[in-house]
């Protein structure tokens, strides 16, 4: 168990009771079943590439950030050129442009509800689609009130007091997510289950 803010160098949970400062550090060879994903796929951890390019693999970033410059700071142990390996940035506005937001997939029971319409994109060779307008509820209107400048979703707790004040009432706080799911889908809105807000 670790202090949050202390193991990654972030300040967001400082104002938190300190109990909820605290988290866990797992390793991840314990999260992910590495050998197996090895299998299929050329894996290696951050702590195995700073390894191969002679740095100490306890200098990884707690974060989680790639840190770049540090990462690529040396040629790999192999290399007899001894040339420092170049990275390729992917900028966030490439994938994942303003106005959309990024998904796993899209489940086919959303795609029936909203009678998604499908369609071949030329310029990716990939199959897009997209879902025709409705006419918007009470309710639905309300929730597009609720999104914050520049968003296309609501956080759930939001959408629990858009419906709370649209009449549901109490009924919000003892009802399960898929009572609350049902009445959005219903009006037109998905739920989308993601570990932070997108």
């Amino acid at each position: 168990m670790v202090n949050k803010g202390d193991a990654i160098g972030w300040e967001e949970w400082r104002s938190l009771p300190y109990e909820q400062q605290m988290g866990f550090r797992i390793p991840i060879s314990q999260m992910l079943d590495l050998p197996r994903l090895r299998e299929r796929h050329h894996v290696i951890t951050a702590s195995e590439y700073l390894r191969l390019h002679g740095q100490d693999p306890s200098s990884e970033s707690s974060s989680g950030y790639w840190l770049r410059d540090w990462y690529t700071a040396n040629p790999n142990v192999f290399d007899p050129e001894h040339k420092t390996p170049t990275q390729f940035i992917i900028e966030n506005h490439w994938y994942d442009p303003a106005g959309v937001n990024r998904v796993d997939y899209i489940p086919d029971e959303m795609k029936n509800r909203g009678r998604w319409q499908q369609y071949f994109e030329s310029e990716t060779q990939e199959t897009a689609g997209y879902w025709p307008p409705e006419e918007a509820t009470d309710i639905s209107s309300r929730l597009t009130s609720a999104m914050p400048d520049g968003k296309h979703i609501v956080d759930w707790e939001i959408a629990k007091s858009v419906l709370s004040a649209a009449g549901f009432g109490s009924d919000v706080d003892r009802a399960h997510d898929a009572f609350l799911q049902g009445i959005l889908n219903a009006n037109g809105w998905e739920v989308l289950r993601t570990f932070e807000s997108v």
